[in-house]
């Protein structure tokens, strides 16, 4: 890890109820309902940035494809 320059990372892998990590990217993800999702996804990005070495969090926001429509509602406040 000394000799890189930095260390890039995402949270676009969540676990799963067994915790098993699963990627969220193949369309046939299943999120479940959203704001539950949301708020798992919230806790694994803050649990990724804070245990892990890494200079550059990459796609802190990004939503799998069946949730994408609803970005706004789900990353912005009432």
């Amino acid at each position: 890890m000394a000799q890189l320059d930095y260390v890039l990372s995402d949270a676009v892998t969540i676990p799963d109820g067994n915790g098993q990590r699963v990627k969220m990217w193949p369309l046939g993800f299943d999120p479940g309902e959203p704001q539950e999702f949301i708020d798992r996804y919230m806790k694994w990005n803050v649990e990724v940035i804070e245990k892990e070495p890494l200079n550059i969090f990459s796609h802190p926001t990004w939503l799998p494809a069946p949730l994408d429509k609803s970005y706004e509602t789900l990353w912005t406040p009432p």
